[in-house]
């Protein structure tokens, strides 16, 4: 089985869940010679399906879908204990908006990759990818009765090993510069300071058939710095978000066009992610418990992009944030092309 995305350019568009990835934004990258992933996340088939249909009535290119492992909590009390405080925390720092914080069993939510895979049968993507792990025995197997090209996200030496181990050979090398979710395995884990230039020889190394460079990417110079490390395509995200297709609202827009300073929080999922935004100051410490701190703050995020409030949204972004531009995603894509072409 071809590990490939059988695009015709080294580009990938990062699947950037919560918004910013469109059937517009993978229509247009794939158009451009790139290939779009959508973002599944944690959501139902059937929704992951409409996307892919909405992106396939807009586009011959290649698409995939991009699906979150689901992980067991292992203690139950401990985590609704840790959940009631930080909900305390929140309903008392913004008081003053007319939000309604769900409780954790309204939290609670659970999925299975195979159950989205199977939604897709009919009308299958041309690759998977999976984030925060690896799939399980039930999930491969489904992909491999699609013929789908399956894809992992690592973000850590160690997880590019135990990818190799399962025969995993198609892997996302997700450095620290890397905007949005970090994929450590579990929730509970921290994400290590590989740069993704690192991982990525690391990776291709180590007997990898085919490594995806995530994380820095702001120039064609970058490309060639990855290619020339032993990426074969490199996933891009922060340069994607202010383009016309991105679904992410106009003061995130702005904000990430003026560039600046991002950092690592908890505060809005749960679990690690590199951004502009936090919503808790030093006397919080956000649970690491995910999905229900995802949830519980998903209320707060709503009415933050309904009245324009950029610093209550999640607005996820890598480092160093330059170079990000409003246009089309094909004029960023051709940009990106041709300073690679001047970089070899």
């Amino acid at each position: 089985m071809t590990h490939h995305s059988s695009a015709k350019v080294p580009i990938v568009a990062a699947p950037m869940a919560g918004g910013p990835t469109t059937p517009e934004l993978c229509a247009a990258v794939a158009d451009a010679g790139g290939a779009g992933v959508i973002a599944g996340a944690d959501r139902s088939g059937e929704e992951i399906a409409k996307d892919l249909a909405e992106t396939r009535n807009l586009t011959r290119g290649p698409i995939g879908v991009n699906l979150f492992v689901s992980e067991q909590i292992t203690d139950l009390s401990r985590a609704h204990r840790e959940f009631s405080q930080y909900r305390t925390y929140l309903m008392k720092r913004y008081s003053e908006l007319p939000i309604r914080w769900p409780t954790f069993e309204e939290c609670s939510h659970s999925w299975s990759n195979r159950d989205q895979l199977e939604a897709l049968v009919a009308a299958p993507p041309d690759f998977v990818s999976f984030t925060f792990g690896y799939p399980d025995e039930e999930a491969q197997k489904v992909a491999e009765s699609m013929g789908l090209p399956v894809w992992v996200t690592c973000a850590s030496r160690e997880m590019i090993d135990e990818a190799l181990r399962r025969g995993l050979g198609a892997l996302i090398v997700q450095g620290a510069e890397a905007g949005g979710h970090r994929s450590v395995t579990s929730m509970t884990d921290d994400p290590g300071p590989e740069t993704t230039a690192e991982l990525v020889e690391y990776a291709a190394l180590g007997g990898a058939e085919h490594v995806i460079a995530a994380g820095g990417i702001r120039s064609g110079r970058d490309i060639a710095t990855m290619l020339g490390h032993g990426a074969e395509q490199v996933q891009v995200g922060t340069m994607f978000l202010a383009t016309d297709e991105s679904g992410l609202s106009d003061e995130g827009k702005d904000l990430v066009t003026k560039g600046g300073g991002v950092a690592l929080t908890r505060s809005f999922s749960g679990r690690p992610a590199l951004g502009f935004t936090s919503l808790v100051s030093d006397e919080a410490v956000p649970p690491k418990l995910y999905p229900h701190i995802n949830k519980l703050t998903a209320p707060l995020r709503a009415w933050a992009s309904a009245n324009r409030e950029v610093e209550y949204q999640s607005i996820w972004a890598g480092d160093p944030c330059r170079n990000v531009a409003r246009g089309s995603a094909a004029e960023i894509a051709q940009r990106l092309m041709r300073e690679l072409e001047e970089a070899e």
